[in-house]
């Protein structure tokens, strides 16, 4: 199915806010049922185009379920109970739509490599249940914050002496952004986030608390060095696939230097709580 990156997003915010909503557990059997509903509510309220009343294609979500195991009647019927146990209230902020934004205050774009990486981990962000703990808000900076470090990296690798801008074109079929002037040295200082730590950082990141950033960034970088390979191994690869250039060419440093890459999601006095 061709889905736009924040369907899906909102299809798993739909999802987890209803499963949060039920007095039991959904029996495994339903599961199924449920996720394919909340992808089809979901994928109606953000297509402008589409008429929520006026038309009905669940055989289309049925016939991409795995196994075609789900029938358009049962999920009518799953329909007929979600949307009034939420209320009709379909417009939840989400990763996706936090780093859209975070992305354009950073004056970066979805579409150079720090995008692009950033879209990679949010997508990834979405299969990861330990996650669940933190904010949409949280999590599309986190996403940002490692996507600027990890594409830094890379091009400090390929060219240790050259600007950023100039050094990023060597990596593999990436959009480059020039906003990417220089390479400081990687003690977690990002030159990709500078206009974004001198302008937006404080005023954006005031509700982060030290504790609840360190722990959800630190749960992100497990996220990529342990759980990435546990869902590969489990066959869970339509992120991968979906990003299967960059997901490839990806490189991890020896060490993730959490510490000092936290104090680009805290504000000015949350700051002064992390040891330098």
């Amino acid at each position: 199915m061709n889905l736009r990156a924040s369907t899906a997003h909102l299809a798993c915010a739909v999802f987890d806010k209803y499963l949060s909503l039920q007095e039991k557990p959904v029996m495994p059997e339903q599961i199924k049922v449920v996720a394919a509903t909340c992808l089809k509510v979901s994928d109606i309220f953000g297509e402008q185009s589409k008429e929520y009343y006026k038309q009905e294609n669940s055989v289309e979500y049925t016939e991409a379920a795995v196994g075609k195991s789900i029938t358009p009647s049962q999920m009518l019927s799953c329909e007929k109970e979600i949307l009034p146990k939420l209320g009709f209230k379909l417009h939840h902020p989400t990763i996706r739509w936090f780093l859209q934004c975070y992305i354009a205050y950073a004056r970066l774009s979805m579409f150079d490599a720090v995008g692009k990486t950033a879209s990679f981990i949010a997508d990834l962000m979405l299969l990861d249940f330990e996650l669940l703990l933190y904010t949409p808000s949280l999590k599309a900076q986190c996403a940002v914050l490692m996507a600027a470090f990890l594409v830094q990296q890379e091009a400090t690798l390929h060219q240790p002496h050259q600007p950023l801008d100039k050094a990023m074109k060597s990596l593999p079929n990436e959009d480059q952004s020039d906003k990417c002037k220089s390479i400081g040295p990687l003690q977690g200082y990002l030159s990709c986030l500078a206009y974004w730590d001198k302008n937006i950082r404080d005023a954006v990141c005031r509700a982060n608390v030290a504790v609840d950033a360190s722990m959800c960034l630190q749960a992100v970088v497990r996220m990529l060095l342990d759980k990435r390979r546990e869902w590969k191994s489990l066959q869970l690869n339509a992120v991968e696939i979906k990003h299967a250039q960059l997901a490839r060419a990806l490189a991890y440093p020896d060490r993730f230097p959490v510490f000092k890459l936290l104090r680009y999601i805290l504000s000015d006095h949350q700051r002064s709580l992390v040891p330098e």
